[in-house]
């Protein structure tokens, strides 16, 4: 597996995961990750995030819409 195959499964991860804990459908996840810049952010913080648990990744993500 590529390290551009593990960004993107990380990405799915995180999009999983923040939709099931704000309760919200993956269109809405999308298009919030696009309008805030999530995915550059996560492809750019992968080798620190990957390697935390689920709730702080999420937490983590979160916090970084919250102060864009």
């Amino acid at each position: 597996m590529t390290l551009e195959d593990k960004i993107n499964e990380f990405i799915v991860f995180v999009i999983e995961n923040y939709k099931v804990t704000y309760n919200m459908n993956g269109k809405e996840v999308y298009d919030l990750f696009v309008k805030y810049g999530v995915f550059d952010y996560l492809e750019k913080s992968y080798d620190m995030l990957h390697t935390q648990g689920k709730d702080y990744i999420i937490n983590e993500v979160h916090s970084y819409i919250e102060n864009k």
